[in-house]
């Protein structure tokens, strides 16, 4: 990702300690930040998310992943969001065969092997973009309603696909 502190002060720059701790690689420079997968860490993980609420969605999906359960915490607010931002991923992440469930301050997630599904969207562009980077690693991932990404990343698509195509 160009154009991006690594040393930012907005609670979001510290999920890149959360990719790290479950086994990602992290790189960066100058205005950059590098993440590089692998075989992510198993077993129970909890993460207090109420200092990057934005970020819940894209935990959620990267948990389908993770053999394990995770423990996403301290973010009830995201009930009052464009969407609810805590249902919304349970039950796409159930459309996938993933184990999903909401509880009164977040929702756990236990994690495995995904399958495509049809993902609504709720009209939440972050719910969207979420979903569609699991479609870079599980075929037959549909995204309803992709437009709602104009929101904040009207350009989503193509980088998008110039993921895919790398």
């Amino acid at each position: 990702v160009l154009n991006i502190n690594p040393h930012s002060r907005q609670g979001d720059i510290r999920f890149l300690r959360i990719m790290e701790d479950l086994g990602c690689s992290v790189s960066s420079g100058d205005g950059f930040v590098e993440v590089s997968g692998g075989n992510l860490r198993c077993g129970e993980y909890v993460a207090d998310m109420g200092d990057m609420p934005d970020m819940v969605p894209t935990m959620a999906v990267l948990s389908a992943f993770r053999r394990g359960r995770t423990v996403i915490t301290n973010v009830s607010h995201l009930r009052i969001k464009e969407s609810n931002r805590i249902a919304a991923p349970v039950n796409e992440l159930k459309k996938m065969g993933v184990g999903a469930m909401e509880t009164d301050d977040g929702l756990v997630i236990d994690g495995g092997k995904p399958h495509g599904a049809e993902i609504e969207t709720y009209n939440d562009h972050r719910i969207a973009m979420s979903f569609a980077v699991a479609g870079l690693v599980v075929p037959g991932v549909i995204i309803k309603n992709s437009a709602c990404v104009n929101k904040s990343f009207p350009g989503f698509w193509e980088e998008l696909k110039k993921l895919a195509d790398s």
